[in-house]
């Protein structure tokens, strides 16, 4: 148990570090004249296309699998995991 905790707030303490280290580097004059320069409707329809593609790839996924129709939010859950790991870094 002590293990478990242990490991959890080094984890912690990791991410709050690397997170820390990536904002540090941030130009922030440069990143809020990006965020002005946004166009909303190409925000919403690019936010629109990237949901759509994750489910119809988690709809794909649970046919594949077979799984009961209850698991559904299950796999879409494994997809939009998939989508950070791929997106984020």
């Amino acid at each position: 148990m002590i293990i478990k905790k242990t490991l959890r707030h080094l984890g912690f303490a990791l991410g709050l570090f690397f997170l820390v280290l990536a904002l540090s580097k941030v130009q922030w004059g440069d990143f809020v004249m990006a965020l002005k320069s946004l166009q909303p409707l190409w925000v919403i329809l690019s936010a629109t296309a990237l949901f759509l593609a994750m489910l119809l790839r988690s709809l794909r996924w649970h046919l594949v699998t077979g799984l009961p129709q209850s698991n559904f939010i299950k796999v879409l859950e494994a997809t939009c995991i998939g989508y950070l790991v791929i997106i984020y870094p």
